[in-house]
Parts: C-alpha cells; structure tokens; sequence
C-alpha cells in the first residue's frame, strides 16, 4: 500500500522536498508509487557502469554504459534541471575545485558509487565535504586521491576517514608529521583494512617512532599498509640506505605476531622508468 504522502497539504509537500537528501527522496518516491503532485519530479535514477565528471564549468558528464563484462560503451549526455542518482561502481572526478559547487549541473548529480578516484583536481578539506554530500556514503568503499592533485597541507588522513567513514581503501598522495598518531587517537573508531601512502618526502612518510608503529599493528591488525616514497628527481641513495631506514623506522625484529597486518615499502622516482627502483615487503609480521 503507498505511503499516504500524497494527503500532505502543498506547502508541507515542498518543504519536504528541500528538507530531505536526494537519496532519502528517492526512497519517499519509492513510497508513495505513482503519482502526480508537489513532489514531482522528485529524484531521477539511471543506472550505468562509470560516471566521469570533468572541469569546473561543465554541463555535460561522460557515462559509461556496460552491457557486460566485454562490451562497454561511453556516451556524453547533457545535464539537465532535474536532480539525477547515478547508480554506478565507479565515479570518477577530473580537474575540479571548489568552483566546481557553483555550477548548478554539478549540483543537480548525486553518486551511489563503491570506487571514486580524483584526478588533477584542488583538494581541500571544503572540497571533500561538498564531494562527500554527493554521495551515499554507506556505499563508498574505495577512495583515490593520487598524483597529480594539489592536496592541501589541512586535509589529514584520519579527517578523510571521518568524512567516508565506511572506506574499506583509501590511497592518497600525501603524507605529513605525526599522520601515524592520528590513526592511534582514542576517538578514532575507523576500522582500516587497506591504506596507501604516496609521497615525496622520505622523512614525512617515516615520521614516527618505532612505538608508534608498534601501536599502530596492535590497534589496527588486520591492516595493509603500503607506503611509496616518490622521489621527486634522480635517485642519488643506495638500495641499502633505504633498508637502513625501513628497519630503524620499523624495528620489526622486536614483533611478536600480530594477526594479519601487511606492509609493504616501495622507493621509486617520477623521472625513472616505471619499474621499483626498490622495494621491500613482509608478507604477515612475526616474530623473526
């Protein structure tokens, strides 16, 4: 039986309209059935493989449409007035910044997306939280925040996990001073099972004690950490002052077992051939 939403007098209709998020109007819409009224249109679904939004002043969006696993099509649509849910795995944004939110196409999308990467874009905390308003974030699992954006210095590593705090993995290109003792603050709940670290900064991205690192695998034993030290120029160190430094920041011969933590180290350069110029893992860290 509809939900009897059709007896609420006209203005009531409306301001529920502007109180509501996309997605709980879609779920009113599915409610109420069929109808003719105040609340329509209210939300439009489309359901599509991957959604590419790119540029601050766009009014198009790429979709790509997949038919199954081996017959995809993209196709470029115009944005229109009504408010549209894409149903996608993947949502993918290019070259935004936070001009990009006072472009009324933009904000007529809203994402119900597992995997979102973020290209070439300006990254503030601001940023994110309009992005974060986007989406159902119950759904989002991955986030990328790669090379190639200009991240700012204030977006911190366990702010992103608050903001998408059902991230199964997130990969982001920064690193800063005491980013492993945020992850040990007692207030954060976050439950991390894959974070990937990418920087140009080796003594940043082992900004930590051996303690910290030691409280870290306890807290968080079921995490995959992988840290890449993108040297920003030619690699002028050796191959063991690398192993010098992992083990001094690590100190693992001083582990007992620690359920199923994994890290993985990796040093290569922006300027050098694709392959690891060095690399170094321990696959489940036990006693050695």
């Amino acid at each position: 039986m509809p939900y009897p939403i059709l007896t609420l007098p006209y203005p009531f209709a409306k301001r529920l309209q502007q109180l509501l998020s996309p997605f709980e109007l879609q779920n009113l819409q599915i409610a109420a059935a069929h109808f003719k009224g105040p609340l329509e249109p209210v939300v439009m679904t489309s359901k599509v493989y991957r959604i590419t939004f790119e540029g601050d002043t766009s009014d198009v969006i790429n979709l790509t449409v997949a038919c199954n696993s081996l017959d995809m099509k993209t196709k470029t649509v115009n944005i229109g007035n009504e408010k549209v849910v894409y149903q996608c795995p993947h949502a993918s944004f290019n070259s935004l910044s936070n001009a990009v939110f006072d472009n009324i196409c933009f904000n007529n999308l809203y994402y119900a997306a597992k995997i979102v990467c973020i290209k070439y874009c300006k990254v503030s905390l601001k940023f994110l939280e309009n992005i974060a308003a986007r989406f159902k974030i119950t759904n989002l699992r991955d986030l990328y925040i790669r090379e190639g954006n200009e991240i700012d210095n204030d977006v911190k590593i366990s702010t992103v996990y608050k903001m998408f705090p059902f991230l199964k993995t997130l990969s982001i290109a920064t690193a800063y001073n005491g980013w492993i003792r945020e992850l040990l603050d007692p207030d954060f709940t976050t439950e991390i099972e894959y974070l990937l670290l990418r920087h140009d900064s080796l003594d940043e991205l082992l900004s930590f004690n051996t303690v910290d690192f030691h409280r870290l695998v306890e807290k968080h034993p079921r995490l995959n950490l992988y840290m890449v030290y993108k040297v920003p120029g030619q690699i002028h160190e050796s191959k063991e002052y690398f192993e010098m430094r992992i083990k001094k920041a690590f100190s693992l011969h001083r582990f007992n077992s620690y359920g199923d933590f994994y890290l993985y180290f990796e040093v290569s350069s922006v300027n050098d051939t694709p392959e690891q110029y060095f690399f170094w893992y321990i696959d489940r860290i036990k006693k050695l």
